[in-house]
């Protein structure tokens, strides 16, 4: 790892969490008041949501849920930088990526990926 690597690294560490960066991100003035299904998927779900602003106005939006993902960096000792081709449906294409998964509850999906994609 270059050493300006690990000072980004040691700046984040010292950081903490996204939310001593960004404060309480559950404090705000929206309050979620209703939220139907559209779609239920192998991966992901869509509803439609409805928050009240701080002005008393009614929004809809249309929310993906997801379960996270994953991205690792793989990097060989010569600093070369392993990418995996992938087949992404919604084009019809291969795509040179980043290994990456979606997180699964109690798996460790980079440990995962790193063995059966980049192997």
């Amino acid at each position: 790892m270059s050493e300006e690597a690990r000072s980004e690294v040691a700046r984040s560490e010292e950081a903490g969490s996204d939310s001593d960066l960004l404060g309480d991100v559950h404090d705000h003035p929206f309050r979620k008041v209703g939220d139907d299904l559209i779609h239920q998927g192998f991966v992901i779900s869509v509803t439609n949501a409805k928050f009240e602003g701080p002005d008393g106005v009614i929004m809809d939006r249309d929310v993906v849920h997801h379960p996270g993902a994953v991205t690792v960096v793989p990097v060989l000792a010569d600093g070369t930088v392993v990418m995996v081709r992938q087949f992404r449906s919604s084009i019809e294409e291969m795509l040179l990526e980043l290994p990456a998964g979606k997180r699964e509850r109690g798996r460790r999906a980079a440990r995962r990926d790193r063995g059966t994609r980049v192997a």
